[in-house]
């Protein structure tokens, strides 16, 4: 068994995994790990049912024995991971029985000592930028449960190394063990509303080619709806109708060039799909307030 107890103050110089959550910067803070662990550590009249205001993730990986998580004894199977979020109450020892399993403890900090309390999926949905939905617990696959177990053997390591630059690579490691909670634990949330299938068949079809001529005619055939049809359910959809849809891409597209390259401002239209350039330099002057030439200056902090 292999473990690790933070006993050194709390480090704040690494920027390795950051969660930003309402204007702040949380840093992630190593403070248990334990690998392999197939055994209570103290007497056993002092494991009980308790919650404070840290992440939990544990990976059983032989088990005979159950685990308790706000109050409700579940049965832990071989790949069984259960992530705990600050405020649940929880047991990993009472049940345990012959179970062995490993484990690290985390919390979400500022430098001013702010700790972030939220649920352990709504963590997950600020590191990705997508609604996922994370259960408590549940049972993966062995290679899965090896690669979490490897992760936290490698948080371990780094968290129990003297090196400077320990405290970066645990935070990377974490945030790598998040990756493959993501992958494998999670899933997209459904939108309230259904879209269309048809409809998604349409903007991918505007997103691969946005730089060519698209006719409302052969949008709607390819959705197999009237063009009237078509545009009304999109702008619903999409909160404006296709040729909006594919104006706005061409106009993103025409920024990125802009700061990205040295075409002048004629080759970024022309490939942008603009054959007009008059009228590619009134339409990027009316939507952004600036013309191509003075949105390039701004970008690169050119003097104008």
């Amino acid at each position: 068994m292999l473990r690790y107890v933070r006993n050194q103050p709390l480090s704040f110089t690494s920027q390795g995994m950051l969660i930003q959550h309402e204007g702040l910067c949380y840093t992630p803070c190593i403070h248990h790990t334990a690998v392999g662990q197939d055994r209570a550590i103290g007497q056993a009249e002092t494991f009980r049912g308790h919650q404070h205001d840290l992440f939990h993730v544990v990976v059983f990986m032989k088990s005979h024995g159950a685990f308790s998580l706000e109050g409700q004894v579940i049965e832990a199977a071989p790949g069984t991971v259960v992530c705990v979020s600050p405020g649940q109450k929880h047991d990993f020892v009472t049940h345990r029985e012959q179970a062995v399993y490993s484990e690290v403890t985390f919390s979400l900090e500022t430098a001013q000592q702010k700790i972030l309390t939220l649920p352990f999926a709504r963590v997950l949905q600020i590191f990705v930028g997508l609604p996922l939905q994370l259960k408590p617990w549940q049972t993966v696959s062995m290679e899965t449960a090896h690669q979490l177990e490897s992760l936290i053997m490698e948080i371990t390591d780094h968290a129990r190394s003297s090196a400077d630059i320990a405290d970066y690579c645990c935070q990377r490691s974490l945030a790598r063990l998040l990756d493959c909670l993501v992958w494998s634990c999670t899933k997209l949330s459904q939108p309230s509303a259904h879209v269309d299938e048809r409809l998604v068949k349409v903007k991918l079809f505007i997103d691969h080619h946005y730089t060519e001529a698209l006719a409302a005619d052969d949008l709607a055939a390819l959705a197999n709806m009237s063009t009237g049809y078509l545009f009304r359910a999109f702008k619903k959809a999409y909160g404006q109708p296709p040729v909006a849809y594919q104006q706005q891409l061409r106009l993103e597209a025409a920024k990125t060039l802009l700061r990205a390259t040295a075409l002048r401002c004629h080759e970024v239209a022309v490939r942008c799909g603009y054959e007009n350039i008059q009228f590619f330099h009134r339409l990027f002057k009316r939507t952004t307030g600036v013309t191509p030439g003075q949105y390039r200056k701004q970008s690169s902090g050119a003097s104008q």
